[in-house]
């Protein structure tokens, strides 16, 4: 016992300063409002990406957060049961309200080209079919997608009814459901296990955690798998308290079918494992392991099963083996790259692609050495723990319509709502570090250790293992969540011993110290206010509102353009537009070249715009801009953009980035309402990378949106004044608001 209890206090010790160096991590993002197209983590290139003044605003709102955070704990502490189920109630509401205006505003989000976009094409090719045979070199070369495609081609067909019109619609509710499940079994496992208080902190640190809610638009793995690592925790917790099989065996089915659709579930077994070893005997450990194995291998073993019979047969010499994913987390940035999934598809073998794999790592190692390696580390832990919007907004670029909503959210204009995000991510993180200096007052064998045990895990995992992504972090967020506001509940209760305040002035001493420490920030957030509110309110900055924003290019550049060739593509225009653009991919020879707009009515075309262009003019962000004199109508009409050559050599020409054809995957039309035209022949599925847009000037943040901001801190900041009063003096502070507010 001895031993077990020097190594959990080693591991707190651990996971605590692993838990402060990522929240740190956390303040070095790059600039939100930088005039940069990719902003990178500072290192990342080598350069100091970050600004201090927003390091600087970061910490001031994350202090803000915490003592929301607080506030709310006080308050909570002071309801009764039958209030505190009130509150629940009011929070789950919250929750759901969130939920219906994501999926009311964003219902017309289109899955992307990558991921989620690949397994929605085989899922419909499934749906047509019945099988995906003929059709699956993606599931070959990633066969850990192969589950999701399944669970969304069963989505389709049983909860969609088959009917297309519904298919994006059950995706969205889905994911819904899926988050709900696991916010519910969470917020069950914290009322059981510390109390309605403790499960009312919960719902408000998942409200506050809002890329769980954004990336409802997204439907992938995490998606449905984001249930499962709450109910793996509550089954075990259950039979931990009554020891019925039962749970044990709902357990394994829920790892099983957890570990088919994400494969970094597994991560969760060997946490299991490690405190079954702490909390039980050598043979209960075992025993418990193999009733787990009784359910965990018929469904993992029913799953394969029941793939082979859709038609997946698995194909060694396209499939990517493990030490693919080991390579791409030595690559640069420790993430996918093209170039090493070329390499591995270019071979025939498995034992050709681990050696060359091999070759890879070692090279890779030898090449970084020991300071390299490190700086790698740091910004995978940086990219993957301490990105607080988890890349949320990288998956949700396609929309059928392109509201303001989209743009303050999704689009170019969110930096207002990464910033919040960021700040009460770094306040979770922080609550998160504060939940491993628990053990160091009373060892207790708990969920939480067998939580923390499972986040850590997942650290060392991606920052030193695995290729690694924002996103991934997204699977045991729900855990996070749980262990910070542990965290938060020891903090209050160790701020309210007051201990090392006299007896007699305990109260009065608590209560000024808070109020000065309120005051003080109050006084901050005022001259931080004032100070910025001219550079971020009166500063502008050129946006695009999207009508079409088809930025993909795959395959090679299809669209060519010289004295016998010309390129037209059409579009629909649902609002006012005055600016087009396209992306060439080169220029042989000098040339003029001509830009064109039609307007498409009843048969008859009309030109509505043009302007002449050389390989001189000066391009921005890769694309040929051109402004309008006045904004088109939109309306829906139909509209068609024509680039032809006037004059030139005979050489001259001049090539069309495009999504089209290319590669092994299969070809996805990421434009639905246009065609691509070449010399008036259609080209199936295949759209000009071009953009279609209304050309804001606005500033970095709208006013009244600066001043919403700034007031919701003040608010936090007067919750937690208003909790921190004696139980007495706050209701009658509140009874003379009231009165306030009722006169």
């Amino acid at each position: 016992m001895f031993v077990k209890k020097i190594t959990i206090s080693l591991f707190s010790i651990i996971f605590t300063v692993s838990c402060a160096l990522i929240t740190i991590g956390s303040f070095f993002i790059a600039p939100l409002w930088a005039k940069k197209d990719d902003p990178h983590f500072v290192l990342l290139d080598g350069k100091w990406n970050i600004s201090t003044g927003q390091m600087a605003a970061l910490f001031l709102f994350s202090v803000v957060a915490i003592l929301f955070y607080l506030g709310c704990c006080r308050i909570f502490a002071r309801l009764s049961d039958k209030g505190l189920k009130i509150m629940a109630a009011f929070l789950f509401a919250i929750i759901l309200s969130i939920e219906t205006a994501i999926l009311i505003l964003f219902h017309g989000v289109q899955p992307p080209k990558v991921d989620g976009g690949h397994i929605y094409l085989e899922a419909l090719y499934l749906l047509k079919h019945g099988t995906l045979l003929g059709n699956e070199y993606y599931l070959q070369l990633y066969p850990n997608n192969v589950p999701i495609t399944i669970a969304r081609y069963l989505l389709y067909r049983y909860a969609a009814f088959g009917n297309p019109d519904w298919f994006l619609i059950a995706d969205k509710l889905a994911a819904a459901l899926f988050l709900n499940i696991g916010i519910f079994f969470l917020w069950l496992l914290a009322v059981k296990t510390s109390g309605r208080k403790t499960g009312n902190l919960l719902l408000v640190f998942t409200i506050t955690w809002l890329p769980l809610f954004l990336y409802i638009p997204y439907f992938y793995t995490e998606s449905l798998a984001i249930a499962f690592p709450s109910m793996a925790v509550y089954f075990w917790y259950c039979h931990s308290r009554t020891g019925r099989p039962a749970y044990l065996f709902l357990l394994g089915a829920v790892l099983a079918i957890g570990c088919q659709l994400r494969e970094n579930m597994v991560l969760f077994l060997p946490a299991l494992l490690i405190y079954m070893v702490y909390t039980l005997r050598l043979k209960q450990t075992v025993l418990r392991a193999a009733l787990m194995m009784l359910v965990f291998l018929p469904v993992t073993f029913g799953a394969e099963a029941y793939y082979h019979h859709l038609g997946y047969r698995e194909n060694t010499s396209i499939k990517a083996p493990v030490t693919h994913w080991l390579a791409l987390g030595l690559s640069n940035e420790g993430r996918y790259n093209v170039a090493d999934t070329r390499l591995s598809e270019r071979l025939p073998t498995q034992q050709a692609k681990k050696q060359a794999d091999l070759a890879l790592i070692k090279q890779r190692i030898e090449t970084r050495g020991p300071s390299g390696l490190l700086k790698l580390w740091a910004v995978k832990a940086f990219r993957t723990f301490s990105q607080g919007d988890q890349a949320y907004a990288k998956y949700n670029q396609r929309m059928d319509h392109y509201n303001a909503a989209y743009r303050y959210v999704y689009g170019d204009q969110n930096q207002v709502l990464l910033f919040i995000i960021q700040v009460f991510h770094i306040a979770t993180l922080f609550l998160l570090a504060v939940s491993g200096l628990t053990f160091f007052r009373k060892i207790r064998f708990d969920v939480q250790l067998l939580m923390q045990i499972c986040l850590f895990g997942s650290y060392l995992f991606f920052i030193f293992i695995w290729e690694a992504e924002p996103r991934y972090s997204l699977l045991f967020t729900p855990l996070m969540i749980f262990c910070a506001a542990r965290g938060l509940e020891k903090m209050h209760q160790f701020l309210e011993a007051k201990k090392w305040l006299p007896a007699q002035k305990r109260w009065k001493l608590q209560t000024a110290g808070n109020w000065l420490l309120v005051l003080s920030l109050i006084v901050l957030l005022a001259v931080c206010a004032k100070s910025n509110e001219k550079t971020f309110t009166g500063t502008t900055e050129k946006y695009e509102d999207y009508i079409v924003n088809q930025q993909a290019a795959r395959g090679k550049p299809v669209a060519l353009v010289d004295r016998h060739h010309t390129v037209t593509q059409t579009f629909i225009a649902d609002k006012a537009f005055d600016r087009v653009a396209f992306m060439p991919a080169r220029f042989h020879g000098k040339a003029a070249y001509r830009v064109s707009l039609w307007h498409n009515s009843a048969g008859r075309q009309k030109m509505v715009f043009e302007r002449k262009f050389t390989n001189h003019k000066r391009r921005t962000n890769g694309y040929e801009a051109f402004l309008l004199k006045k904004a088109l109508p939109g309306e829906n009409r139909h509209y068609s953009l024509r680039i032809e050559q006037l004059h030139g050599p005979a050489h001259a020409r001049l090539f069309l980035q495009a999504n089209g054809q290319g590669g092994h995957f299969e070809q996805m039309d990421l434009y639905e309402g246009g065609q691509l035209y070449q010399n008036g022949k259609p080209m199936a599925k295949t759209d000009l990378t071009f953009t279609v847009s209304k050309q804001i000037t606005a500033p970095f943040i709208n006013r009244y949106l600066y001043r919403w901001l700034f007031g919701c801190a003040f608010f936090m900041l007067l919750l937690y004044g208003f909790a921190v009063l004696p139980g007495g003096v706050s209701r009658k502070a509140a009874k003379k608001i009231r009165e306030f507010a009722d006169a």
